[in-house]
């Protein structure tokens, strides 16, 4: 999948971080998973423009 492969590639040039979507954060932390490279995501990109609260349930959604 393009996950598995932003992965890949983070990890091939050791990337402090690999940002993916929030939807896809499981599977990139398990792709990642005993490396030094984490797994990141925004919330509200890449416009910002929606409330704090959409914001903190997104949030809340990508960490549950």
């Amino acid at each position: 999948s393009q996950i598995d492969a932003l992965c890949d590639e983070a990890l091939r040039y050791k990337f402090k971080s690999c940002c993916v979507n929030g939807s896809h954060v499981s599977q990139a932390a398990k792709r990642l998973a005993g490396s030094s490279t984490i797994p990141c995501c925004v919330v509200g990109f890449p416009l910002g423009a929606c409330t704090t609260k959409s914001k903190a349930l997104s949030g809340d959604v990508t960490l549950h």
